[in-house]
This record gives C-alpha cells, sequence and structure tokens, in this order.
C-alpha cells in the first residue's frame, strides 16, 4: 500500500486537532513576524479568547450532562419509591402471589355469603299451593309408601317453617308424622334429603317417595341414615339449609 492510499484510509482527525495542526504550521511559517510586541501581544490575547471560550464550552456541556444526570437520577429515585411502595403493599409477595392470595380471598368471601344465605335467606322455600294439592291427589301414594315416616329438620334458616309444611300437608292426607324433630345438618347436607340406610341401594318405596317429591318440583338427594332397612318405611324425610 502507497502512502497516498494510507493516508486516504486515515479517519479524519479530530476539528480541535486539525485547528492546533494549522496553529503550529502558522507559528513555525510566521515566527519572526509573531515575535514582534504588537503581534505577540494580539496572539496572546487570540489565545486567551480560546482558551476561556473553550473553557466555557466545556462547562456548558458538562451542565447539560449535570442536568439529564439530575433528572435522571430524579427519575430512579421516584420509580424506585413507587417499587418500594408496591411492595409494602404486597407485603413481600410476588404478583403472582398475590393475586393468587386475593382470588383465595374472595373465594373466602363467597363461601361465607353462600352459609349466611343458608342463615338468613333472602327467598324462603315454602310448599306452593299447587304442591300442597299434588300431595292431596297422590294420597293414596304418600299413605302406601310413607306412613309412619319422620320430618326432621336442621334448625337454622327457614328449614323449621318449610319442614312444617310437610307436616301439615301430610297430616291432611292421614299421614302423621308426629311434628317435626330438630337434627343436625352438616356442610355436604342441603335441601331436601330422604335418609336411607343405604345411598348406593335405596328400597323400592324409597325410590317412589323420591320420584313423588321430584314430580312436585323439587330436587330430592338420598343420604345416608341410620334406619332398620326391614322397616317399613325404610326411610325418613330431612330438610336441610
Amino acid at each position: 500500500m502507497d502512502r497516498s492510499e494510507s493516508e486516504a484510509n486515515e479517519p479524519e482527525a479530530p476539528e480541535s486537532i486539525r485547528h492546533l495542526r494549522w496553529a503550529t504550521y502558522t507559528i513555525r511559517k510566521y515566527r519572526a513576524d509573531l515575535v514582534r510586541p504588537p503581534v505577540l501581544a494580539a496572539v496572546g490575547i487570540f489565545l486567551a479568547v480560546g482558551v476561556y471560550a473553550g473553557t466555557l464550552w466545556n462547562r456548558s456541556e458538562l451542565s447539560g450532562v449535570g442536568s439529564e444526570l439530575s433528572v435522571a437520577n430524579g427519575t430512579i429515585g421516584l420509580l424506585t419509591t413507587q417499587i418500594t411502595a408496591y411492595k409494602d403493599k404486597l407485603n413481600g409477595k410476588s404478583p403472582d402471589e398475590a393475586a393468587k392470595q386475593i382470588a383465595d380471598l374472595e373465594a373466602e368471601v363467597s363461601r361465607q355469603q353462600a352459609k349466611l344465605q343458608i342463615l338468613m335467606p333472602d327467598v324462603q322455600r315454602r310448599l306452593t299451593d299447587k304442591q300442597k294439592s299434588f300431595i292431596i291427589d297422590h294420597a293414596k301414594d304418600f299413605k302406601e309408601i310413607s306412613a309412619g315416616a319422620f320430618v326432621y329438620s336442621w334448625n337454622a334458616g327457614d328449614a323449621p317453617l318449610y319442614a312444617t309444611d310437610f307436616v301439615k300437608a301430610f297430616k291432611r292426607i292421614g299421614i302423621d308424622s308426629g311434628g317435626v324433630i330438630e337434627t343436625f345438618c352438616d356442610d355436604t347436607q342441603h335441601g331436601v334429603l330422604v335418609g336411607v340406610p343405604t345411598v348406593g341401594h335405596p328400597s323400592s318405596d324409597a325410590l317412589r317417595f323420591t320420584a313423588l317429591l321430584t314430580e312436585m318440583g323439587l330436587s330430592p338427594k338420598f343420604t345416608s341414615w341410620d334406619t332398620d332397612p326391614k322397616a317399613k318405611p325404610d326411610f325418613d324425610l330431612f330438610i336441610c339449609g
């Protein structure tokens, strides 16, 4: 590679370096004239002004950088404060953990509201006139399969009054259950239940009884109950929350 190609590929020097080269070349070329007192004084003033201007420019640049750094530091400080506040609200948990905790709390609120609805329902369950008429119209069937069956009720919410409706309706067709018997229903027992010795194998009478209740528009379910499978009837009626 010759010198011309090397110079052509050489990166261009910064402007400040080119000015310095020009000043060096000028001083060397006109040294004899520059050392004269009037010219030397002018050169000194020129150089002093240049140095002062360069200092001001550097200060201006540094001032601008300082301002940007100040703004950046302020922004970082604000974001750090917000992150800290957010972590405090999360109580040290990650967003996913916090979301799960909120979901669990909402689920628990729903469960408690459901329990409250059982204890104090907005709409109380009662036998409708149509359902009472159904029992009268099917008196023969009810008497054949359920005479002697007891009516149990959970002593909470609307269950006692609902059970009383059944006792009165059965009494009208000649089935005397002896009144409502108070009992306890656990968290798995809800609504109208038919207690049988073996839930998986209810008797034909128990099946007929639940079929009649279903025709009335109810949704009876079987529940385990300590009754004599040889007795007649071998089931009882339960009204839970």
